[in-house]
């Protein structure tokens, strides 16, 4: 609660996104390990560097991950995906859980919203907070028994 109410000053520097989703892959398999969900990482080619806070975005990429295991009950695959895109660097985080209720979609950024019975709703409020430093935006698309797809657009950058 103290990093949503007072976030630490962001230290930008010039960064491979497709490195930064690495580490945040490599932190989510050491600390929850679970069989049933694949793990998939298309990366892009030739991505410009993007100045970011490495911790910062890596904070973003796990707590997404995190929601889409979470969402993912019995098994499952996480694909996530990095693309050039107009201006700046997509990433993308799809996964093939129970997807959530439109009803719900409209709220999931709201801090203390959540429909889980642990955690603070706050993982999604944070985020959006990060990426709204970054100039960064993020969409969802999402349907119930498909999965959610969460898109971020991270300004910036010259080609590698």
């Amino acid at each position: 609660m103290l990093h949503f109410a007072r976030p630490k000053a962001a230290h930008f520097e010039e960064e491979e996104i497709n490195e930064v989703i690495e580490k945040s892959l490599a932190i989510l398999r050491a600390k929850f390990k679970r069989e049933n969900i694949a793990l998939v990482f298309e990366k892009g080619e030739g991505l410009p560097r993007l100045r970011i806070d490495a911790h910062q975005i890596q904070q973003v990429m796990i707590n997404l991950m995190l929601n889409a295991i979470q969402a993912m009950e019995k098994e499952g695959t996480l694909t996530l995906r990095t693309f050039c895109g107009s201006g700046g660097v997509g990433v993308e985080i799809r996964d093939t859980g129970v997807g959530i209720p439109a009803v719900h979609l409209k709220k999931i950024f709201d801090p203390f919203f959540t429909t889980k019975s642990e955690g603070t709703g706050l993982g999604l409020s944070i985020s959006l907070k990060i990426l709204e430093k970054h100039g960064a935006t993020i969409d969802v698309v999402s349907q119930e028994g498909k999965g959610s797809t969460f898109t971020i657009h991270i300004p910036g950058g010259e080609r590698v």
